[in-house]
């Protein structure tokens, strides 16, 4: 997927990771397991709208003659702990080569793609609910920024991102 190279949404975000945890009451929004269930086993802090989403919206919009600055509201919205969970790497992976396939028109939804990846039912079940809550936060948030700056191209981010969110399947 070609990109413009200021179109990049993901920053890091595992030091949120305390962060993420209390947001979300302590439990890995996938498989609704607690914290304390992990006890040492490796986790990654993931992003629910996936930041290659972001990327091609941004991309296949108008919005690719944006400036830095107005790039920093959309980053901000993409890595804000609203929009991250905590989870085990068998998930987030599969889930991130998900997104891309989705995004790729390789299937049609976005719980067929999980699919493709074996996860499971309840997994992608719950994956496409957070991301439906997510991206309704992120468009209430980007509408508003829309308003506050004048600036359509929030807008449009806001309108792609919920045709998106449309198609979770």
């Amino acid at each position: 997927m070609s990109q413009n190279r200021d179109a990049r949404m993901r920053l890091g975000v595992f030091h949120k990771s305390d962060k993420v945890w209390n947001y979300n009451d302590y439990r890995d929004r996938y498989t609704m397991m607690k914290k304390s269930a992990y006890g040492d086993a490796k986790f990654e802090v993931d992003h629910i709208v996936e930041c290659q989403l972001g990327d091609h919206i941004h991309t296949h919009t108008h919005t690719h003659i944006t400036t830095r600055n107005r790039m920093k509201p959309l980053q901000k919205l993409w890595n804000d702990v609203d929009n991250l969970n905590v989870t085990t790497r068998g998930i987030n992976q599969p889930k991130g080569d998900a997104f891309e396939r989705w995004i790729r028109k390789r299937d049609d939804n976005l719980r067929d793609a999980l699919l493709y990846y074996n996860l499971g039912a309840n997994i992608r079940a719950k994956v496409c609910v957070a991301f439906e809550e997510s991206s309704t936060s992120m468009q209430r948030e980007l509408d508003e920024i829309m308003q506050s700056t004048g600036l359509d191209l929030y807008g449009d981010v806001a309108c792609a991102l919920d045709d998106w969110a449309n198609k979770t399947g």
